[in-house]
């Protein structure tokens, strides 16, 4: 704007401009603030002043600001969260993690999808956007085969120092259930003094207990592979969230002791933790998944 020389009682019209991305935060006349800009929409103002002495005249201007709305849908989060404000030409990141057991499904920008990444970043923001994340459960998948002491999570081999069999009583494949418990990412402890079973983790979407007592057993004489065998049979109590139930009862089968480790009935799997469990006749497998 600079110096100017005018005649006293004269009028004098100042265009004042705004640089692209800028906005006018306010005008200051001889010390006076005559004029202050509103926010993002301000970028010409037009000062007439009739001039009655020196007269000094000064604007000052801000940065444009954009909103950019952060949200995140269930099983994880996004960073920074809400309505994040970020100034004219600037850049930010958004970090998108998700919780134990879930996994980013697709993010979404301006309504449009970006795919399951990790961070997203807006460079040279010039407008305002919208980002939103969302997350799906991980499924976990299971393969055992009776008689076989090897058994697959998510295509993983590992071993169990007992297999799945069938219990010729009913005709029932029983699994070991700390094996699956775990693989299921679920918490499996042993109780020596109360001879209790505890399973904790999340079943069916909810943080739950569940409490095996396997004491004052029946021992069960068997013949399997051609050999007598003995099971050692509980009485089908179990207590879920503190509840008390019976698996028989539930037509689920109780569990039972067969080489020093517990063995369920898949359909108890199935129903107490909330898994699909199926059969594929060609390959003998017990597939579960959750």
């Amino acid at each position: 704007m600079g110096t100017q020389s005018k005649t006293y009682g004269s009028y004098v019209l100042f265009t004042i401009t705004a640089s692209s991305g800028y906005h006018i935060k306010d005008i200051v006349v001889n010390g006076k603030v005559v004029y202050s800009g509103v926010h993002n929409t301000d970028d010409v103002y037009y000062l007439k002043l009739r001039i009655k002495g020196n007269t000094t005249v000064k604007a000052t201007f801000a940065k444009d600001t954009y909103t950019i709305e952060a949200t995140a849908g269930e099983g994880g989060s996004i960073s920074p969260s809400g309505e994040v404000y970020v100034a004219y030409g600037d850049s930010i990141t958004f970090y998108i993690t998700p919780e134990d057991g879930y996994r980013i499904k697709d993010v979404r920008v301006d309504g449009e999808s970006v795919g399951a990444i990790e961070e997203y970043t807006f460079r040279n923001v010039k407008e305002s956007h919208i980002i939103g994340a969302e997350f799906e459960k991980k499924e976990t998948v299971i393969v055992l085969r009776p008689g076989d002491g090897h058994y697959w999570v998510n295509g993983q081999m590992s071993e169990m120092d007992v297999a799945p069999f069938i219990d010729p009583r009913y005709d029932r494949t029983v699994v070991p259930l700390r094996f699956v418990a775990q693989a299921m990412g679920l918490s499996v402890e042993w109780n020596g003094d109360t001879r209790e079973i505890s399973i904790t983790g999340y079943v069916k979407g909810e943080y739950t207990e569940l409490v095996i007592p396997m004491r004052n057993l029946k021992e069960v004489k068997v013949k399997m592979g051609g050999k007598e065998e003995y099971l050692y049979e509980s009485d089908g109590t179990v207590y879920i969230g503190g509840e008390e139930k019976n698996l028989e009862k539930m037509g689920l089968g109780k569990p039972v002791i067969y080489h020093r480790r517990t063995m369920v009935p898949v359909r108890f799997v199935a129903e107490i933790f909330g898994a699909k469990v199926g059969w594929d006749g060609e390959t003998r497998t017990i597939i579960i998944k959750m």
